[in-house]
């Protein structure tokens, strides 16, 4: 894309250090920076804000001296996205970490970008309602970064997704510029697409710096039912039968791992395993769970239990976190969207695929909205780039077959740099364009990272 920036030249820097430090913003340089890279592009200088005007300070001088920018918040998914063209200075938002309103009779709250997940839940906690997302690592994940990747978890089914919570934004563009869009009530819509915009945005178009939300009341109880089985078949078929019938659970899971052996038909490192979580009160809850055990049983399961309290929550927050954490990243991940009763045949193909390799596969899914994150695992020492390419190409080919789409969310470094993460650009590739042209025309926020190059 034209207008991408080299790194600063030194001179430049240094002048832009100096109107950093003039500031009243905090500022890392040298070897205080390592932890902020990105793919291996270490920032020269990071800002570390405290509100928007001085986010904003901080892109007022990125602008003027043509400094590329990252934002920052928890940096639980930095692997995400194409290797930055150039890094000059990151802006971390974790200092912008309070609760500006609460309003609990109206369900709402405004809050600052860079408070964590688990501190808002917690918050919102005591008044009896929550936030309806639920991002890896929640207690490092900010809010303004997980609205920036745009993807929430399992919990989302129920509760929209995250462009459909927010009723208002302040963010900072890439000139300095304060914008203000939507309200702190769920009736006032005025702006409401402008936030939308920088959901999913990467961080592309700005930074976000507060956010207003609706929120949903927490349930009374919540249990789940988990359940294990002697195939990928029956697991998903009971996992689209919860989805197909009646209920409404809150979350709907399964969890996978490739087979050993010839043709994908040898024995499996751990079984089939789904999980349902069921939310409400104590009487509904007992329904729900029972209706679960039922379909669970039609399918074959090999064992069954309910679960609740802090088991059911750290049973929820493995798999979550799955593939994130630092002690379970992969070599490789992607996360496909396809149709929910695609998921069967998308896990059967994988199944089938050559094992010659040293490289092993496992898979989460979040069955009623059609999401899959498949990880590949090296197994036995160094795998080859050759080994790590064949496995992106053969996933995406599966999930293309059925019509789905694929991101590659983990890869090295060296081949993240000879592909697009995200794959085969949209239709809406052209208006994504526009709109990077329109506010970001200097191309200073996240170059190269996102779809296409943007």
């Amino acid at each position: 894309m034209s207008g991408v920036p080299v790194s600063a030249n030194p001179a430049r820097l240094e002048q832009a250090i100096a109107s950093l430090r003039s500031l009243s913003i905090e500022t890392l340089t040298g070897n205080e920076t390592t932890e902020h890279a990105v793919d291996g592009k270490t920032p020269e200088v990071v800002a570390r804000p405290s509100s928007p005007q001085e986010i904003s300070e901080a892109m007022s001088v990125a602008a003027e001296h043509g400094l590329s920018v990252t934002p920052l918040g928890g940096r639980t998914r930095t692997r995400l996205g194409n290797v930055p063209e150039s890094l000059d200075l990151a802006i971390e938002t974790t200092g912008l970490d309070q609760v500006l309103a609460h309003n609990a009779a109206d369900l709402t709250a405004t809050v600052e970008a860079g408070i964590t997940v688990s501190r808002l839940q917690e918050v919102l906690g005591e008044h009896g309602q929550f936030l309806a997302i639920d991002p890896p690592l929640p207690d490092r994940a900010t809010i303004g970064g997980t609205l920036a990747v745009g993807w929430s978890g399992p919990m989302t089914w129920q509760n929209w997704s995250p462009r459909d919570i927010v009723i208002g934004m302040r963010t900072v563009m890439a000139d300095g510029t304060v914008t203000k869009t939507g309200g702190q009530v769920v009736k006032n819509v005025s702006g409401y697409d402008m936030a939308r915009m920088h959901i999913g945005a990467l961080g592309t178009l700005g930074i976000i710096a507060e956010v207003s939300f609706k929120l949903t009341p927490l349930p009374a109880r919540q249990a789940t039912v988990m359940a294990t089985f002697d195939s990928d078949a029956n697991c998903l078929g009971a996992a689209l039968g919860v989805y197909e019938s009646s209920l409404v659970p809150l979350a709907i899971s399964t969890l996978h791992g490739q087979k050993r052996g010839e043709g994908g038909g040898g024995r499996g490192e751990g079984q089939p395993s789904l999980m349902v979580r069921a939310g409400g009160r104590a009487r509904s809850v007992r329904r729900q769970t029972d209706d679960v055990a039922s379909i669970y049983k039609r399918f074959g399961a090999v064992q069954s239990a309910v679960i609740d309290g802090d088991d059911a929550a750290m049973m929820w927050r493995r798999v979550g976190d799955l593939g994130w954490a630092d002690e379970t990243a992969p070599l490789t991940g992607i996360r496909a969207s396809v149709l929910p009763t695609d998921i069967p045949g998308v896990l059967h193909s994988m199944q089938e695929l050559d094992d010659s390799s040293d490289l092993r596969w496992r898979a989460t899914t979040q069955t009623s909205q059609g999401v899959i994150d498949i990880h590949w695992l090296n197994i036995e020492g160094e795998s080859s780039p050759e080994h790590v390419r064949a496995a992106i190409a053969k996933t995406v080919q599966t999930i293309q077959r059925v019509g789905g789409t694929a991101v590659v969310t983990h890869a090295p470094t060296p081949i993240k740099e000879t592909l697009d993460m995200w794959g085969q650009p949209t239709s809406a590739i052209d208006s994504m364009r526009n709109l990077k042209r329109q506010y970001d025309p200097n191309h200073l926020l996240n170059p190269g990272r996102f779809m296409g190059g943007i």
